[in-house]
């Protein structure tokens, strides 16, 4: 994880955060999710909740690439689609990168319920 605060007017700051996810293959730029947030009061849960939401997929990804039962990684995925309605309640939307972990994180789920252990990177 790495992240950037930057600010064009000295009074209105922006975090850029950056998740390097744990994917397989060369192509090192596909395994980066990417968040844009205000730094503001009215934000943190947002920062927190979405900060929080790419590590428990993480966790996920990591788990099933090494073979870890389903059923354990299930709470994980769960947590998460409870994090995306509240980020997206709170917000209205979501980034790209973070509608796609969404669309992930269903996928995920919905093949763990029918028995198959793959979990699909974001797109």
């Amino acid at each position: 994880m790495r992240g950037t605060i930057l600010s064009d007017d000295g009074t209105n700051y922006v975090v850029f955060s950056q998740f390097y996810l744990p994917y397989e293959g060369d192509d090192l730029t596909s395994n980066v999710i990417t968040v844009e947030l205000p730094v503001k009061t009215a934000e943190f849960a947002n920062t927190q909740d979405t900060h929080t939401l790419v590590i428990l997929y993480s966790l996920a990804v990591d788990a099933q690439r090494r073979g870890i039962n389903p059923a354990r990684v299930a709470p994980f995925l769960s947590v998460a689609k409870n994090l995306i309605a509240d980020i997206e309640g709170r917000s209205g939307q979501l980034s790209d990168d973070l509608a796609n972990i969404k669309e992930a994180v269903e996928t995920a789920e919905a093949k763990i319920l029918a028995g198959d252990n793959e979990i699909d990177s974001p797109q």
